[in-house]
Formats: structure tokens, C-alpha cells, sequence
């Protein structure tokens, strides 16, 4: 024989379950802090990708932001995405024309960046430098190069 749950109960226990599902499906927050920014012209281009693969560009960026520049540093946060391994790749577009520059052997002329401040010698730094978790808030500071 089953005994009936009381309603007033049953109710209790329903917006338990219901707020401990609403607390569990917020997404964490990641924060994005560009520094060192010479000029307040342009545009900073960030893209934040997945995995090494994201990187290598072999997929497309699971987020891309484009923000007016700002002498100093400038912050974007963002809750898009979820638990994960991830990278990003930024450059000032100073210039507006939607393209990183470079000279006639292929130097940037426009000041770059990636995650966790990762420096390349000769080229783009490795994936193992550049990759960072989300699980929970997590903060990225770039530090730009010319």
C-alpha cells in the first residue's frame, strides 16, 4: 500500500529540486582583460576557441568579440560558455580595416596577444601556453605586443 505524500510537502520538495536545478544551470563567468593598450583607436579583436584543434584553426571560435579600443586595458566578461579547455587569440586592429597588418616578411605591425599572456618565438606560442579551464569564474589577463 502507498502511502500519499502530503501536498503542502510534495510543494516543498518540487522548489527545492527546482532552485538547486536553477543554481546548478548558471554558467560561469570568464573575464577577459586586455592591458597595455597604447592607443584609443581601433579595435581589439578577440576570439576565444576550443581546444588545440580551435586554435590551429582548424574549427571555427566558439565566441568572438570585437570592442572599441581604450588607452590602458579594457575588460569584457562573458557567461557563453561552459566547463571546458580553452584559448584565445586577440590582436588591436588599429587601423579599422578588419585585418591584422603585417610587413613584406610577414612581422605584425599591430599589437597582438593570447591567453594567459603567452609569448611565441618565431610564430604563434604553443597550445600547452595558451590553454587555460574553465571550471567556475575564471579571469584572463593579455598583455599586448608589438
Amino acid at each position: 500500500m502507498h502511502k500519499q505524500i502530503p501536498s503542502a510537502i510534495s510543494t516543498i520538495f518540487g522548489a527545492i529540486v527546482l532552485a538547486s536545478t536553477s543554481l546548478a544551470a548558471q554558467a560561469d563567468n570568464l573575464s577577459i582583460t586586455v592591458s597595455n593598450i597604447a592607443v584609443a583607436k581601433g579595435e581589439l579583436m578577440i576570439q576565444v576557441v576550443a581546444g588545440e584543434s580551435g586554435f590551429k584553426e582548424e574549427q571555427p571560435p566558439v565566441a568572438s568579440f570585437i570592442l572599441p579600443a581604450a588607452e590602458g586595458s579594457v575588460t569584457i566578461t562573458t557567461d557563453a560558455l561552459g566547463a571546458g579547455e580553452y584559448g584565445i587569440r586577440m590582436f588591436h586592429d588599429e587601423n579599422s580595416n578588419g585585418k591584422m597588418d603585417s610587413n613584406l616578411v610577414g612581422i605584425h605591425k599591430e599589437p597582438y596577444g593570447f591567453s594567459n599572456s603567452a609569448k611565441g618565438s618565431f610564430g604563434p606560442p604553443k597550445w600547452a601556453a595558451v590553454k587555460f579551464t574553465i571550471d567556475g569564474d575564471t579571469d584572463q589577463t593579455i598583455d599586448l605586443a608589438k
